[in-house]
C-alpha cells in the first residue's frame, strides 16, 4: 500500500479506520481468530477479561463490536483502547502500524489540537440528550414492533428491518451514538425534541418511585 500522510485529526482516522476491518483488528489484538456469520457480522470471545464464551459480537461492515456480557462496545478505536489500554490518539496510531500508513510521528498542531477538543467537546455536550433520545426512541419502535406482529400485515421485512434498527441503537456509544442523534434530529427535530421531553418525564418519574421506595423502606 502506497504511505498515507492525513492532513488533520479528522483525516487521520478516516483514512486509517477505512484501511481495517474490526475483525482484523480483533485478531491483532488478541491472536485469536472470530467465528464468522453472515453479511460480515461475527462473534468473538473477550480474552481481555478472561472471558471464554462467544459474548463479543462485530460488524465488519460497520466498524463496530459489542461485549454483551460486560454492556461494553464502540467503533475500532474503542476495542484498541479496551484491549491495550492507553488513550485513542495512540490507539489511531496503533491502528496506523496495523494498516501500513505513515502517521506522522508529530505532536497535533494548534489547529488540530483544537478540533480535537471541539470534537470531544460535542460529544460530551450532545450525549445525554442523545442518550434520552434512544430511550425514547427504542421505546418507540419497540411499540411499532409488537404493533406489526399483532394489529397489521406488515411489508416484507418490515419488521426485520425495525428490530435490526433497534440492536443497533442498543449497541452504539459515545461520538457514533451522536451522530446517529443529530442526523435523526436533523432529519425531524419536532419529533426529536418530543422523544426527548418524553424520556424526560419517564427519568422524572422512575425518580421519583424510586425516592418512594427508599423513604418506605427506611420508614418501615
Amino acid at each position: 500500500m502506497p504511505p498515507v500522510t492525513p492532513k488533520s485529526v479528522a483525516e487521520d482516522a478516516d483514512a486509517i479506520l477505512a484501511r481495517v476491518k474490526i475483525s482484523g483488528v480483533y485478531r491483532a489484538l488478541t491472536g485469536h481468530e472470530v467465528k464468522r456469520a453472515a453479511r460480515g457480522r461475527w462473534r468473538a470471545v473477550a480474552f481481555w477479561r478472561g472471558g471464554d464464551d462467544l459474548t463479543v459480537a462485530g460488524d465488519d461492515s460497520r466498524g463496530v463490536w459489542m461485549d454483551f456480557a460486560a454492556g461494553e462496545g464502540g467503533g475500532i478505536l474503542d476495542l484498541v483502547v479496551r484491549v491495550r489500554g492507553g488513550t485513542r490518539q495512540d490507539a489511531l496510531r496503533w491502528v496506523a502500524d496495523l494498516a501500513g500508513i505513515t502517521l506522522e510521528r508529530r505532536p497535533l498542531s494548534p489547529e488540530d489540537r483544537a478540533q480535537w477538543a471541539e470534537e470531544r467537546r460535542v460529544i460530551a455536550r450532545e450525549l445525554p440528550q442523545a442518550s434520552l433520545w434512544r430511550r425514547a426512541f427504542g421505546h418507540l419502535m419497540e411499540e411499532l414492533v409488537d404493533y406489526l406482529k399483532t394489529e397489521v400485515t406488515p411489508e416484507v421485512g418490515e419488521i426485520y428491518r425495525t428490530e435490526r434498527l433497534l440492536r443497533r441503537l442498543s449497541r452504539i456509544q459515545g461520538a457514533e451514538l451522536v451522530a446517529e442523534f443529530t442526523g435523526w434530529r436533523k432529519e425531524d427535530p419536532a419529533l426529536t425534541t418530543w422523544l426527548i421531553a418524553w424520556a424526560e418525564r419517564q427519568e422524572a418519574a422512575e425518580r421519583e418511585m424510586l425516592k418512594e421506595f427508599i423513604h418506605g423502606r427506611i420508614g418501615s
